[in-house]
């Protein structure tokens, strides 16, 4: 079977300041949405650091009981788009800009928007075709090991390589196109809202984003889509599994960026600013004089309509983490067309 592979990634390492990420919630709490209801979006792993401990052994298996470090990812890239990139641009330049401050935010954690992307899931690759990692049986390791028993191994699961996950990406075109059915498969960035900020307070979050709102049968596509493709990884044994359900968005603001200790930046700052009226869209309330309406959430607590444009996803990719390509995107080792 043909797959596209890019041996040439460069190493994680070439550019430090880009960290790797971690399954956490808003101000590194589990991805609840709190304050009384639950986050719509979730954050996921690409939006995260990675505890130093969460590593896989040497042999390439992992440690037991802990999660393997993500090593790639399954990515729509948006950043390509010269418009929407442009506009994203505008932006954030806008915030970083404004007078007063907004509190927290510099430009060390503000996404590249040539980075943007949608991550359908992480993975824990290796560069070899896939291997079955052995152990000890449970009783021999809680003894340390006992005489006799070094022919008595437990087969542990597959770890799965970048060519068999390219192969399974490569088999899955004809399904994803059929679902197409002619049609672009299109991303708007519609909505925009940040993950759990520290003790629910506004003003201390460390991930915003942006992304589809689902209201038209454009967006029920995408999600159609990238709920088939997530799922056939995840059943195939590559995705890492979150145990949440996908929530497509696109990071425009992540505190991990920040070397040091994580600070916050203030998202009650960013939604008074003249830059986000820029770009949010109010959507007509008709009231009539019989009609009491319920009480309304405070400002920043829901998603907020904005209008950051919309661009066709034209491939889907397997991409290395924190890899670092001619133009500062990130570099795929595989991937499909969906023209």
């Amino acid at each position: 079977m043909s797959y596209s592979a890019n041996t040439n990634a460069p190493p994680a390492e070439a550019r430090p300041q880009e960290e790797r990420p971690v399954d956490r919630g808003r101000g590194g709490r589990p991805a609840s949405r709190g304050r009384g209801f639950k986050n719509p979006h979730a954050a996921t792993q690409t939006d995260r650091v990675v505890p130093g401990n969460a590593t896989p052994n040497a042999d390439g298996g992992r440690a037991e009981g802990k999660q393997p470090r993500p090593t790639h990812f399954l990515s729509l890239p948006l950043g390509h788009h010269p418009e929407l990139r442009a506009r994203v641009a505008a932006f954030t330049e806008a915030l970083l800009n404004h007078s007063p401050k907004i509190s927290g935010l510099d430009h060390k954690i503000v996404v590249s928007p040539r980075r943007m992307h949608i991550t359908l899931g992480v993975m824990h690759l290796t560069e070899s075709d896939d291997i079955v990692v052995t152990a000890p049986p449970v009783a021999a390791r809680a003894r340390g090991g006992s005489r006799g028993q070094t022919n008595n191994v437990l087969p542990q699961p597959r770890v799965k390589s970048v060519r068999s996950a390219i192969e399974l990406l490569n088999a899955l075109r004809p399904s994803i196109m059929d679902m197409l059915a002619g049609e672009d498969l299109r991303v708007g960035l519609n909505l925009m809202d940040i993950m759990k900020p520290d003790r629910g307070d506004l003003s201390k979050a460390h991930i915003m984003w942006a992304g589809p709102s689902y209201e038209d049968e454009q967006a029920k596509r995408l999600k159609r889509v990238c709920e088939f493709v997530h799922q056939e990884f995840k059943n195939a044994g590559f995705v890492i599994d979150e145990r949440r359900p996908l929530k497509l968005h696109c990071t425009v603001i992540n505190t991990s960026h920040r070397r040091g200790p994580r600070q916050p930046f203030s998202y009650a700052d960013i939604i008074t600013s003249n830059a986000f009226r820029s770009i949010e869209t109010r959507q007509a309330v008709t009231r009539t004089n019989d009609t009491i309406s319920p009480p309304q959430p405070l400002r920043g607590e829901n998603p907020i309509a904005v209008d950051l444009g919309e661009c066709a996803v034209d491939e889907l990719q397997i991409c290395k983490m924190g890899s670092w390509g001619p133009e500062g995107e990130y570099v795929a080792v595989g991937k499909i067309s969906l023209r």
